[in-house]
């Protein structure tokens, strides 16, 4: 659950980013000393993937246009433009990660984004089983495989996977990454496959599908 081809290398940045591009508002302009400043103000208190009216822009569409990106025709130095951009997109994950919090244009789906995270969060007494001796996934230890103590795949991902083999359909999954994700990803997948049948593993599956309904 992290995005690092756009710098969004945490589970944090990402949700925020989820809401942000769901979050729909206006964009005000005020006169500070001759400096125009340009803010976003939420019109809307639920999220929605569609305008829910006209003239609007969501919180997302907003960082892009505060914080461009500059491509080869704006900066022919490829490595200059490889340090702005890295830096224009910074600035961008600094502002998500604010997005939601008191005083800050999306507080009000701050429960949304705590909801999120809580779905995604191992449950703490299997943190418990997974960080002792016997907690051993394979030759992976707690800490590499869930990191932070969050999944790496959506757990519903998981629950659909289910879902086709009782259905006894045959599909194929293909992981594709822009950034350096895929190792994580593919050493999470791998592990759940190959260690389904072990009793930690099921319990913390079964605890995630049902944490994950509404992910």
């Amino acid at each position: 659950m992290t995005d690092n081809s756009s710098h969004k290398g945490s589970e944090e940045v990402l949700v925020a980013d989820i809401i942000a591009e769901m979050a729909w508002g206006i964009i005000e302009h005020t006169n500070n000393n001759g400096v125009i400043k340009k803010s976003w103000k939420c019109t809307s208190d639920k999220l929605s993937v569609t305008a829910p009216a006209k003239n609007l822009v969501t919180y997302r569409e907003f960082l892009i246009k505060e914080f461009p990106l500059k491509t080869e025709k704006d900066e022919p130095n490829k490595e200059l433009m490889r340090k702005f951009n890295l830096n224009q997109k910074r600035l961008g994950c600094e502002r998500l990660l604010r997005f939601v919090s008191p005083e800050n244009p999306g507080e009000r789906f701050k429960k949304v984004f705590d909801e999120i995270m809580e779905k995604l969060s191992i449950p703490e007494h299997l943190k418990d089983q997974l960080e002792g001796e016997e907690g051993k996934l394979g030759e992976l230890t707690y800490k590499e495989a869930f990191g932070n103590g969050k999944y790496k795949i959506i757990p519903s991902f998981f629950k659909l996977i289910g879902k086709l083999k009782e259905a006894q359909r045959d599909f194929v999954i293909i992981f594709r990454s822009f950034g350096s994700d895929l190792t994580n990803t593919i050493t999470e997948f791998n592990r759940y496959i190959k260690l389904k049948t072990i009793a930690t593993v099921k319990e913390i599956m079964c605890s995630s599908m049902t944490q994950s309904q509404n992910l």
